[in-house]
């Protein structure tokens, strides 16, 4: 599974869930890989799990799997919580100056091919009744 880049979740993310046999052996086992580029916190980049055929536990076996999948989608959601991946998203609400997240952001506005990110709807209300007194040059 590979979850691209976007404005939320601003990595790349591969999920990569295996099966190797061995049959000298009689065994096998499931491998795991996550890759999270770039990598801006700790997290359990690779496992694995070895059963033997001959006694195969489905319970075990399908626990695995799932609990390497929630971590996975725990670790994706990871993405839009960590400071440093969502720098690019943040902006200053200019009537406030509060530091938001563009894509949390309560209101926007477009003035001269330009939009604004606001905190609360109030902030844009006041924005747009005079622009050119919040913008910057």
């Amino acid at each position: 599974m590979i979850l691209n880049r976007d404005l939320r979740f601003a990595a790349s993310v591969t999920l990569t869930l295996g099966l190797a046999l061995d049959p000298a052996a009689d065994t096998a086992s499931i491998t795991y890989q996550l890759h999270i580029i770039p990598i801006l916190f700790t997290f359990q980049a690779e496992d694995s799990f070895a059963f033997s055929l001959d006694a195969v536990h489905e319970g075990r076996f399908s626990a695995y799997v799932e609990k390497k999948i929630i971590e996975a989608v725990e670790n994706y959601q990871k993405l839009q919580e960590e400071p440093g991946y969502q720098k690019d998203s943040m902006v200053v609400d200019p009537v406030c100056g509060i530091t938001i997240n563009r894509l949390d952001a309560a209101a926007t506005a477009d003035h001269q091919g330009e939009t604004y990110y606001f905190c609360v709807p109030a902030c844009r209300d006041r924005f747009l009744e005079n622009p050119q007194r919040f913008i910057l040059d």
